[in-house]
């Protein structure tokens, strides 16, 4: 640094100093790496970062909006505050931050997809898919749009049309995880193409082995054919990594489909605690009451 402040140097700087809790000296790094970059992501990575390791997270997030507001111009600027507005539960500033990227660059496909991401989690259906459906006419192997466009249809309960969305994916990215996996769920879910369903998933598996949620999908193949064993081995790994409450809602069933009422019950009470109002609490209730007057396994 005495011989050149460059931005690099001077970020290395801030996160040596934040290590160092000197949170202070890391901001200052920070903002003088943004002087000399305005447009540079990472520095506001980095001086957000600063903030929330000094326990000042909101204090980091004015700052962030404050900067935005002097670099109305800066798409990437915009984008990235929005972003952290998101994650700190400021929807609505996030909306207007992405306005202000929005007006500094009508075409920016980026943008617009934010704006379509904030519509879905908003639950903002119509706006979402007027957005992607622009996108997609201008380039229809988009794939953001594209496995967006799938989530919208998913929560629309369009079940044809988020299985299309997810293929044309695979066309064009054959070996993309997440639309495999989350193909094979909806062909498991809303159709009778196992078979297929479980091709997908259990080539999900291969590209992310230490996923999570290829292990709760290949246990939903295994449950929908009736091997209700192997799906109790699936969805024990899928909790054993993300102990929540649709996975535990899964392996309740599995365990009620083998006879383990104890170790169902078990696993049904812990997921109404953590959410009550998934769908899958109705059908683990529903899969209880059909088993109740089996004979239970000890």
């Amino acid at each position: 640094l005495k011989v050149q402040r460059s931005p690099d140097l001077l970020l290395q700087d801030a996160v040596l100093k934040i290590r160092r809790k000197d949170f202070a000296g890391a901001r200052k790094s920070a903002e003088e790496a943004l002087t000399l970059a305005p447009d540079n992501v990472r520095a506001l990575d980095v001086l957000a970062g600063a903030y929330r390791a000094g326990g000042q997270a909101t204090a980091g997030v004015r700052r962030l909006q404050e900067y935005a507001a002097q670099h109305p111009k800066s798409v990437s600027v915009q984008q990235y505050v929005a972003m952290i507005l998101i994650s700190s539960g400021k929807q609505a500033e996030a909306r207007a931050t992405m306005a202000t990227a929005k007006a500094a660059n009508p075409d920016s496909v980026g943008v617009d997809l934010d704006i379509a991401r904030l519509d879905l989690m908003e639950n903002r259906t119509d706006e979402a898919r007027k957005i992607l459906a622009a996108v997609l006419a201008k380039d229809a192997a988009n794939r953001s749009a594209l496995i967006m466009m799938a989530d919208l249809e998913m929560k629309s309960a369009n079940w044809p049309a988020a299985i299309s969305h997810y293929r044309k994916v695979l066309e064009k990215i054959p070996r993309d995880e997440f639309a495999l996996n989350n193909l094979a769920y909806v062909l498991a879910s809303q159709t009778t193409r196992l078979d297929e369903a479980l091709k997908y998933a259990q080539l999900a598996k291969e590209l992310a082995p230490n996923e999570w949620v290829a292990d709760d999908t290949i246990g939903w193949v295994h449950y929908r054919k009736g091997i209700y064993p192997t799906a109790v081995k699936y969805f024990e790994a899928a909790v054993s990594r993300r102990p929540v409450a649709a996975e535990r809602y899964h392996l309740a069933m599995a365990y009620f489909k083998t006879g383990d009422r104890r170790r169902g019950t078990e696993q049904l009470e812990q997921a109404l605690k953590m959410d009550p109002k998934l769908p899958e609490a109705a059908m683990a209730q529903q899969v209880l009451a059909e088993t109740a007057q089996k004979p239970a396994n000890r």
